[in-house]
């Protein structure tokens, strides 16, 4: 078959950004999703390399700027730059995260050139763009489906990627039947395999998995634990008493552990006094334990060099003396560090930003009496190989998420975060609790569930039950390695010629 002519596979690949952009944002339109690349691997059929990227390149675009712009929103209100330059910036943003979705459709077409099959090369390439190519904030195609809580449960076998790789399959066997109806020939066994038996065989497996789990869930030792949501506005300070106040009203209830949220406790303490300053200033008489975010400082060895800042999460005893405490690995670009700015120091004028900061060294645990805890700060439950890496080294039986989601306002990203984390928990099998400034703060249980959970922009305090569970599952085993397996067999395509083959080897 002939390709389509360029104006309409432009049409069709700017249909699946249109498509998958909601799925996205909502979360509740997860047919949206199965369908989103299926319009762009119609696209690129019988076109060349350059112009099969090109409508990758585009539909990314299409995806990116109305999922991304929230940023340009929060960059104008507190990065300093007006609303002209953060609108660029999310251009500018929304075209680099296009080029993970003109990477596949350009290895594709070079692989169809050289005698593979597109179909097979198209889902190697996605899911090895997925894992190997660099992104700013990523949006993994599975953020989309969460809700068909059956279907998700394959992260545990593979992380994300698993479920990525489902939704993908599913959308080039419909792009296949597309392509069929078009040459007016009946779609190839495969295509009905793609659409119809990975998704029922991940779907059928997932409801088995989700109620053994839950047997287990029912047999693990519960822990009562209170979140404080203190609404504290964007680039403010904090509200310690109220924090207290709510902490005390919660140990009168019987919690065993309270949550505070990111920089819960503004005050930047110094390395070499935090251990006695945060009971005098701040923990002193709760009665409880309490884990909360605050920040520490110490001076740069280098003459005329700001301090160095640490992001840290801090737990007391019901003394209020600490005894566990996790430095933040994983820093926002832009919000904690300015990236390439050591080579290029003018870049730190670019954000005004005065309170970078440094990141942890080594996995550190939080411990409590037999307990282990492996605590993420904000963006860093977004963040699969790292959070896999993260329990891998402190085998913990409970995952604590402390964020300020304030500065995203009042848009979709605070939900979408919240539903990247419920990943998390299926990865691992844990339960995941999350206290955040202004919501939403919940539970999240082991197949992925949200339980009670906050909404955005009130002062509250709540009390949820989690369950202490351990265990390794395949993911902490095998990790990424299969999707980077996968990439790199997606290029190998892109450049021998399939054996055997008489295909055009341009």
């Amino acid at each position: 078959m002939p390709p389509l002519s360029w104006p309409r596979a432009l049409a069709l690949s700017a249909l699946s950004g249109l498509l998958l952009a909601p799925a996205i944002l909502a979360q509740d339109l997860a047919v949206f999703a199965f369908l989103a690349y299926a319009p762009l691997y119609l696209a690129i059929q019988g076109q060349s390399p350059r112009r099969a990227a090109l409508l990758g390149l585009l539909s990314g675009v299409v995806f990116s700027v109305p999922t991304y712009w929230w940023v340009a929103e929060t960059i104008a209100r507190f990065g300093g730059p007006g609303q002209p330059v953060s609108s660029l910036l999310v251009v500018a943003l929304s075209v680099a995260n296009a080029v993970r979705i003109a990477i596949p459709a350009w290895v594709a077409a070079r692989a169809a050139q050289r005698g593979w099959p597109e179909a097979l090369v198209f889902v190697l390439a996605f899911v090895g763009a997925e894992i190997g190519y660099p992104l700013f904030l990523p949006y993994y195609l599975g953020v989309g489906v969460v809700q068909a809580l059956p279907l998700v449960q394959v992260a545990e076998l593979g992380g994300m990627l698993a479920v990525d790789l489902v939704v993908i399959t599913f959308a080039v066997g419909l792009g296949e039947a597309l392509r069929a109806a078009r040459a007016r020939r009946v779609p190839a066994v495969g295509a009905w395999v793609a659409m119809v038996a990975v998704p029922a065989l991940a779907w059928g497996w997932g409801a088995v998995r989700i109620a053994q789990v839950r047997v287990e869930m029912a047999d693990a030792p519960s822990v009562h634990i209170g979140l404080v949501q203190p609404d504290v506005p964007a680039g403010g300070s904090d509200d310690v008493p109220w924090n207290r106040e709510a902490t005390l009203a919660l140990a009168d209830r019987g919690v065993e552990l309270v949550l505070w949220p990111e920089v819960a406790v503004h005050t930047s303490f110094n390395e070499d006094t935090w251990r006695k300053r945060i009971p005098e200033r701040i923990t002193s008489g709760l009665g409880v334990p309490v884990l909360f975010g605050t920040r520490t400082w110490e001076e740069s060895p280098l003459a005329g060099e700001p301090r160095l800042r640490r992001n840290v999460a801090v737990l007391v005893d019901d003394a209020g003396v600490p005894i566990g405490r996790y430095d933040k690995h994983q820093l926002v670009p832009f919000g904690e560090f300015i990236p390439f700015s050591d080579w290029f120091p003018v870049l730190r004028g670019v954000v005004d930003n005065d309170e970078l900061f440094i990141p942890g060294a080594g996995v550190q645990p939080i411990e409590w009496g037999t307990h282990r805890i492996a605590a993420l700060i904000c963006y860093e439950d977004i963040l699969p190989s790292y959070v896999n890496r993260h329990v891998s080294s402190v085998a913990p039986d409970l995952l604590v998420t402390i964020t300020n989601d304030a500065w995203f306002g009042d848009t979709a990203e605070p939900w979408i975060h919240l539903t990247e984390a419920r990943i998390r928990a299926i990865e691992h099998r844990r339960y995941l609790v999350r206290s955040a400034n202004s919501g939403p703060s919940g539970l999240v249980d082991p197949i992925g569930a949200l339980g009670d959970t906050s909404g955005l922009f009130v002062k509250e305090s709540r009390i949820v039950e989690a369950r202490w569970m351990s265990g390794t599952t395949l993911y902490e085993r095998i990790g990424d390695v299969p999707w980077w397996v996968a990439g790199v067999l997606a290029l190998v395509t892109a450049f021998a010629r399939r054996p055997g083959s008489k295909a055009d080897a341009r």
